[in-house]
């Protein structure tokens, strides 16, 4: 296991929400995975989905979502609907030029209300 997943991991086992509910997605790549959409109910994203792939399919919003996470080498949230802060004041990370996108390396985070209703969203994980 790399040093990112491991951080990943510890990360995760301290989410309590579920990531997924009626919308959403699990991806997992070599480095990390990203559980992204609404935390209302599903399955809970401490264990990542087998097989893994790279990229994750787009889902719709349908509440207001977020992301938990990480990838050692780089991961990305990529929204229609452009979102400055989550529902805590938070900043959300995204760029300002559509497609709106956050992205990094290593943990990663958005709060609930940084994904919203009706937007288009793609996740991926290295």
């Amino acid at each position: 296991m790399t040093l990112g997943s491991a951080g990943v991991v510890a990360a995760l086992g301290t989410f309590q929400a579920n990531a997924t509910g009626p919308a959403g997605t699990t991806c997992q790549g070599a480095n990390g995975f990203i559980a992204a959409g609404t935390v209302t109910d599903g399955p809970n994203p401490s264990v990542p989905p087998a097989p893994p792939g790279a990229n994750c399919a787009g889902f719709v919003e349908v509440g207001n979502g977020g992301w938990i996470g990480g990838d050692g080498v780089k991961w990305s949230v990529t929204t229609s609907i452009f979102v400055a802060k989550d529902s805590n004041g938070m900043a959300c990370g995204f760029t300002t030029t559509a497609p709106f996108t956050a992205s990094g390396q290593g943990p990663a985070s958005g709060g609930v209300g940084c994904l919203a209703p009706g937007a288009s969203v793609t996740v991926t994980a290295s």
